[in-house]
């Protein structure tokens, strides 16, 4: 009786690590445009012949005002939707086409997953200790062998660890490269609201994304094709900084610190808009003016004086062509 107890005790901590199957994110299979500062919604481009947009009736030129209830007033509203939506389930589109207010119900097909060649891909989940059920990706070279493994931690933003056909940043590069041609177990973990994950990015603290990260540590070492002894942290940008807190807690064999910081992140923010400038070929004149008459003005108002963007904008209205993020947000997340 006593050994029953303690095998059901077991399985019941391991379905806790691992959790039940998360929906799959939806695909649009169209092209569609983000929100703009000019309008509200979002306009769909183009879209493929026979998907599911395509047969409820959907047309290229169409502007998505609300999907499922949420309208679409900024990039972060589209930001929220891109990801919520779930394949499989009706949700609600509304347009506006010629002036006239549609709505269509629409059940779209799972976006497709990853796939890396010889690569096994596992996607699995995982539940932290604040209820919220997150996506896991696992890649290995070989499933029947005890490998090193790194574990990759990503950057501020509110953007997915997955690798889709038709994504390409030097982001995707990087999973990419570590995925196959590393020689190692590497895993991911989607943030609070991003991918298929539960949550909403925007709202999600740094204690709620720790426990999810701590969570898939967790279970990265019960695997039983992963070599305990040889697992690094590898954070990228803002994860740079918790690289080291994994290596130390989990007693790992070591940590990468990849795009680090050691200003505070006024300067850190100046330093990425003046990167930016140079990269869309402005002079060195042009750079100077534009950083002291705008990006300064911004970023002091915003992370100096505690002002949101929005209050920001409304009480210097020039300095909106300059704004390339949220009105109350930063990289998708709270302000």
């Amino acid at each position: 009786m006593q050994k029953s107890l303690l095998i059901l005790f077991g399985l019941l901590v391991m379905s806790g690590l691992h959790s039940q199957e998360l929906k799959r994110r939806a695909n649009w299979d169209a092209q569609i445009s983000w929100p703009n500062a000019i309008a509200p919604g979002a306009i769909i481009q183009s879209i493929v012949k026979d998907s599911p947009m395509h047969k409820a009736g959907l047309k290229a030129g169409d502007r998505i005002i609300e999907v499922s209830g949420r309208k679409i007033l900024d990039q972060e509203d589209w930001g929220h939707i891109d990801y919520a939506i779930r394949a499989n389930e009706e949700t609600q589109i509304t347009v506006v086409r010629n002036r006239r207010k549609i709505t269509f119900s629409v059940v779209f097909r799972p976006l497709d997953k990853e796939s890396h060649g010889n690569i096994t891909t596992y996607y699995e989940s995982v539940t932290s200790e604040y209820g919220l059920t997150q996506r896991t990706i696992i890649t290995t070279p070989d499933p029947g062998k005890k490998l090193p493994a790194i574990f990759l931690i990503q950057g501020l933003s509110c953007s997915t660890i997955e690798q889709y056909s038709g994504r390409s940043n030097n982001w995707v590069t990087l999973i990419n490269d570590l995925a196959e041609k590393s020689g190692m177990v590497l895993m991911r973990v989607d943030k609070p609201g991003v991918g298929d994950s539960e949550g909403d990015c925007g709202k999600t603290d740094f204690k709620t994304e720790l426990s999810g990260y701590e969570a898939a540590m967790e279970s990265l070492k019960s695997k039983p094709y992963v070599d305990t002894t040889k697992i690094i942290v590898y954070g990228n940008s803002m994860g740079s900084a918790l690289a080291p807190y994994f290596a130390n807690k989990y007693n790992l064999a070591g940590s990468i610190s990849d795009g680090t910081f050691f200003k505070s992140w006024y300067e850190h923010m100046l330093e990425i808009e003046r990167r930016i400038l140079a990269i869309e070929g402005n002079s060195e004149a042009e750079i100077h003016t534009k950083m002291n008459n705008y990006f300064i003005p911004l970023y002091h108002g915003m992370l100096v004086e505690k002002k949101s963007f929005e209050n920001i904008i409304d009480e210097q209205p020039l300095l909106s062509q300059y704004h390339r993020q949220g009105l109350n947000h930063m990289y998708g997340r709270s302000m």
